[in-house]
């Protein structure tokens, strides 16, 4: 028998953070063996307690499962598609059916993609205030200006808020490569579109200290331990 906080247990058992655990609770959105729930402190028994969020149950997961997945262009990051679209889940499906990806790459991008079944872990990659890195390549529609670039790195300011490039590098006539801590989305083709150029193309090339050098479209690898601790120490 093992018992944990029902916050714990949420955000290490699905996507949802430790944050926004207590809103579901206030939505009436969660409930344990039939029951809606008032208190994110109470204890679950994983071995026979029944914990249902917002309409689908948690199955309860000990063994922590982490992927790095090569995206292709053309696949939507999501477990599935009404339109019959490819999406990220006709690969990690056969893998578990407890995994889902670390945030999001768009249709039109390709590169790394975290996948995990640690909610948690997901929440430390791509909250803020961890301030993890993220490497993206992109091929611009013209060579990126001296003061463009000055301004990535001082920073700009979107419609949702501020965003400050750690790192922008010509790599090639129009292709640059930058360095970001954002996650907000389509946060780098946003940025470029508002100083006036057009992304042809964005590739993620590394998240953290996780590469995707060793990688070819399509390809599933599990991480290793040390690439695990650089993403959460």
């Amino acid at each position: 028998m093992a018992k944990i906080k029902l916050e714990k247990y949420i955000a290490s058992q699905s996507q949802h953070a430790r944050r926004s655990v207590e809103e579901l609770v206030k939505a009436k959105k969660v409930k344990v063996n039939g029951k809606v729930v008032k208190d994110v402190m109470m204890l679950i028994d994983t071995s026979r307690d029944s914990v249902w969020v917002d309409g689908e149950v948690l199955s309860f997961q000990s063994t922590k499962l982490y992927y790095k997945y090569f995206k292709p262009r053309g696949v939507i990051t999501t477990m599935d598609d009404p339109r019959g679209r490819r999406h990220v889940g006709e690969v990690l499906k056969p893998l578990s059916r407890t995994l889902f990806p670390v945030g999001r790459l768009d249709r039109q991008s390709s590169g790394l993609l975290l996948v995990t079944n640690d909610g948690e872990f997901a929440n430390h990659v791509m909250h803020p205030s961890f301030k993890c890195s993220k490497v993206y390549r992109v091929s611009l529609d013209r060579l990126l200006t001296k003061d463009d670039r000055a301004r990535l790195l001082a920073g700009i300011f979107l419609q949702d808020g501020p965003v400050v490039f750690k790192g922008v590098d010509w790599v090639s006539d129009f292709g640059v490569d930058v360095e970001i801590e954002e996650g907000r989305n389509r946060i780098v083709r946003r940025a470029f579109d508002f100083l006036g150029y057009e992304v042809q193309r964005l590739h993620r090339t590394s998240i953290g200290p996780v590469s995707i050098a060793k990688l070819k479209p399509g390809d599933v690898l599990p991480m290793s331990p040390r690439e695990i601790r650089g993403l959460t120490k």
